[in-house]
């Protein structure tokens, strides 16, 4: 009979919120649940035939069901996390005390898997990772990775799309497993985490719903509260209480809590009057934004060291947002892993990179900057050494090949066999490139193309004096007059909020037009890609099937292989075109939505955000893509680069007063633009303390590399004594091959004498001299080989 194990642990520091929390399944089939807080409630497990056995008693007032659990761990993460509701039989548990963990031992799994621990001997990092492989969908994304990450250290993790970036933060809480290896969180570390799909949904309001996970600070203000009435009361000892809590209010910088949240909306451009509209109002992008408040004022509450785990948290954010989330994050005393494609975003929030690449884990000290500068001399670095053991194994191959057959030589011949091969397994299969080009990680070819737009009329598109919005008493946007023509590169720009994705939906004909006209030319067919259309495809079909599904809607000729080769094209290559979309990074699932795009020929595009979740490359293919594209095209991105490269012919300003004008695009609109609406400055609640001094990691020297002081260029032998063997070695080649065709000559003169003593006795003492010479000349070809072995390996030690 299989067990399952309820026993007691001390909370040890996790974001403070009445929740469970599934933080591992082990390869026994072992599941753990940790909580802060006490949770009232039954832990129901359905297994077949498991059975719960009590270590220490359990506190539990009523039924709590595993979905309950789910949702409470959505309450402390942002999203529903993994219970231990896996199975099949009904168990219940019902005791006195507080519920803080439980395992499921099932039969062993043929996976072994890392649990991620709280350790009291990190050495001061917050999170430690040593020698860890990281897995997803059969195949490893990273392979002996170390990490020791220090408070004050905010790290800006970079790599292509799906070289594993969100895998890893979503294993780090839970959501992922990591194998073998070791992985540990300190003891007293809180970790907040913000996922690329994460939104609110809650009713509550914008401001109620930042504050409510800043715990510490909500608790000490309501007891000051309570103390403050204990007092009103004349209780015996109310006053001592009173003081006691307004110290704790002091301590946790509760009397500024409103001057925070205010500074913290602010920043991420939410006027005054959004503060108290319900998080239902507002749409998926806004929400994220919401959740980012949250999270950023949560981490201001914990008392002890902070992780934020951040993935792409700019997606839904304009360039004053960008900025203001940057300079804030430069200035928090918490350690950060930042997940984004935005460089110059990176630049100024990060003063670490760590880089995937190859499958393993690079780590720089330094801004994005100083890491491209050291990743650029590490390439240098690994080209040169890639040339010359490349050089080194043609030169052992040379003494192989010329003395291989000799008896008396056989053995040093061996000797540089075993060299040749000890070599070509230090040496990767692939050269490296000369550089590391523009982007992070792995460089992959993308070729992103639209099929021939079909015949259609000249005007794709009019819209006459429109009136834009959902309530036709207060319309977002006042007598709209567009004409988007074959040819046109539409760019939309306008401060966030002004009503730039609602004019695209009016013109997509998506809803919205509440007076005037709209006509769509004839033979128009508009494709859409909206800001969350890659979260909201279909988790259960593959990429390859949801290609193949929206193509045939227009062409049912489309096949297995066009899809494939579509998708291939954008990097979705082998089982990763086969994986559910669900078990895709963001940036796959916007290759796969792109990926429609490439078979459906559309003579029209309307596209809110499109470069979201892609790497640099990938959105650099995409814009020269659409700056060639022969029909009309309608796009909004808050990425001046990506913008630029489109080519884009007109621009419509959205003004907030409501009105739209359009005009030609001049080289510098976009820029000019952007700048004008970006400055910002940053609130003085965004600095709690001292900014700390990130001190220096120690990593594996093979891993790491800290920036341009810290590349250790390879030692160099002595080139003048190098020389001159190289030089000797080469001089003796070529008497060693004089000599024997001199020989061979010896040979053929030595059959002609035939019966003449004489002569025969003069070619045979001539051809011993020169076969002495030339075993001299071996002799010493071999000693320079050896003497030039030991300069090279004690410049490599």
């Amino acid at each position: 009979m299989e067990a399952v194990c309820v026993t007691q642990s001390v909370s040890l520091g996790l974001a403070c919120a009445s929740g469970l929390y599934a933080t591992k399944v082990t390869k026994a089939g072992s599941a753990t649940l940790t909580s802060s807080a006490c949770v009232s409630g039954t832990v129901s497990h359905r297994g077949n035939g498991l059975k719960l056995r009590h270590e220490q008693n359990v506190t539990f007032s009523s039924q709590t069901k595993p979905s309950v659990a789910s949702k409470l761990g959505s309450a402390l993460w942002g999203s529903s996390l993994p219970s231990v509701a896996a199975a099949s039989d009904e168990t219940n548990t019902s005791k006195h005390g507080v519920l803080t963990r439980a395992s499921v031992e099932a039969p062993p799994s043929t996976v072994k898997k890392t649990p991620i621990i709280r350790s009291p001997d990190t050495g001061g990092a917050v999170l430690v990772l040593e020698d860890v492989i990281l897995s997803a969908g059969g195949r490893d994304l990273l392979t002996g990775a170390s990490w020791r990450l220090l408070p004050g250290q905010r790290t800006g993790l970079v790599g292509v799309n799906g070289c594993g970036k969100s895998t890893l933060l979503r294993a780090l809480v839970g959501h992922g497993d990591l194998q073998s290896g070791y992985a540990a969180f300190s003891l007293d570390t809180e970790v907040a985490y913000l996922e690329q799909t994460a939104v609110s949904g809650s009713t509550r309001t914008v401001w109620d719903e930042s504050r409510s996970r800043m715990v510490a600070i909500n608790e000490a203000l309501a007891e000051m509260e309570a103390a403050e009435k204990a007092v009103e009361r004349g209780e015996e000892g109310a006053i001592a209480r009173l003081a006691t809590a307004q110290e704790q209010v002091e301590a946790t910088d509760g009397y500024r809590v409103d001057e925070v949240i205010a500074g913290v909306l602010n920043g991420l451009g939410f006027q005054q009057e959004d503060w108290t509209r319900s998080c239902s109002d507002f749409s998926g992008g806004w929400q994220m934004r919401i959740a980012l408040a949250r999270l950023l004022l949560e981490q201001r509450s914990h008392m002890g060291k902070s992780l934020l785990l951040l993935d792409e948290p700019t997606n839904h954010l304009d360039t004053k947002a960008k900025q203001w989330l940057g300079k804030y994050l430069s200035g928090v005393t918490a350690a950060v892993i930042l997940v984004s494609h935005e460089q110059e975003f990176i630049e100024k929030s990060c003063n670490h990179i760590a880089e995937i690449t190859g499958g393993q884990l690079h780590h720089y000290v330094g801004s994005y900057s100083s890491f491209l500068r050291a990743r650029a001399a590490r390439q240098q670095q690994a080209v040169q050494e890639y040339r010359a053991k490349q050089a080194e194994i043609e030169r052992l191959q040379v003494f192989v090949d010329r003395f291989g057959a000799k008896a008396t030589k056989a053995s040093a011949a061996n000797s540089r066999k075993k060299m040749i091969e000890k070599i070509r397994k230090e040496m990767p299969e692939v050269a490296p490139p000369e550089d590391s080009g523009p982007g992070t990680g792995d460089r992959r070819t993308v070729k992103m193309y639209f099929p021939k737009a079909s015949p259609c009329a000249r005007e794709a598109l009019r819209m006459k004096k429109v009136d834009i919005g959902w309530d036709s008493s207060a319309p977002i946007l006042y007598n709209v007059d567009i004409k988007l023509e074959i040819g046109m590169r539409l760019v939309i720009l306008g401060p966030n909020g002004a009503g730039k994705s609602t004019l695209m939906r009016a013109m997509a004909g998506r809803g919205g037009v509440l007076s005037g006209s709209r006509e769509v030319g004839e033979g128009v067919e508009i494709g859409v890609f909206t800001q969350d259309l890659a979260q909201d495809l279909p988790g259960h079909l593959s990429a390859k099937d949801f290609v193949l599904q929206e193509a045939r809607e227009k062409d049912i000729s489309i096949t297995d292989e066009m899809a494939r080769s579509a998708l291939g094209a954008l990097g979705l290559i082998g089982e990763s075109a086969l994986r559910p979309i669900k078990a895709l990074s963001g940036g796959e699932k916007a290759r796969a939505a792109l990926g429609v795009f490439m078979l459906r020929p559309y003579n029209c595009l309307m596209l809110d955000e499109a470069s979201n979740h892609l790497d640099r490359p990938s959105a650099m293919a995409l814009a020269k893509c659409l700056s060639s594209f022969s029909g009309a095209m309608v796009a909004i991105s808050h990425d001046i680069e990506f913008m630029e490269a489109m080519n884009p012919t007109h621009v419509a300003r959205v003004d907030p007063n409501g009105s739209v004008t359009v005009s030609q695009c001049i080289s510098g609109d976009l820029r000019s633009a952007q700048k004008s609406k970006a400055e910002t400055t940053i609130p003085a609640a965004a600095n709690k303390g001292k900014k700390q001094t990130a001190s220096t990691l120690t990593v594996k020297p093979a891993k790491f590399y800290g920036g341009d002081a810290h590349v250790k260029p390879a030692r160099s032998p002595d080139p003048k004594r190098v020389h001159e063997i190289q030089s000797q070695i080469k001089k003796n080649m070529q008497l060693i091959e004089k000599a024997e065709i001199v020989l061979e000559m010896l040979d053929r003169e030595m059959l002609e004498a035939g019966a003449d003593a004489a002569k025969a006795m003069d070619i045979f003492k001539r051809k011993e001299a020169i076969e002495k010479r030339k075993a001299a000349l071996e002799q010493e070809w071999e000693s320079l080989d050896t003497e030039h072995q030991k300069l090279m390996a004690k410049a490599s030690k």
